[in-house]
């Protein structure tokens, strides 16, 4: 009797061991991949940092083109030759 009382406990042991390890694996598990998302969801961030440099680059030289277009310059200077005549 008393050696199958052991035999039991010494089961349940190593169930709650085996459990224990399979919730530990789960767990590293879901931790790979949380960081896998957080890695993806750090380059598609870098990718719209990126992104937003780009379009300010290419806003600020089609309003230098503006700015130093011939229409601007006779925009600007036309009234001022007009007056001087």
């Amino acid at each position: 009797m008393e050696l199958d009382k052991t035999a039991e406990d010494f089961r349940r042991a190593h169930f709650d061991r085996q459990e224990l390890l399979s919730r530990w694996q789960m767990t590293i598990d879901q931790m790979q991949r949380r960081d896998e998302a957080m890695d993806l969801l750090a380059a598609v961030c870098a990718l719209q940092q990126n992104t937003v440099f780009i379009l300010s680059l290419y806003y600020f030289s089609q309003f230098l083109t503006f700015l130093f277009s011939e229409a601007l310059m006779d925009y600007l200077l036309v009234p001022v030759i007009a007056h001087l005549y």
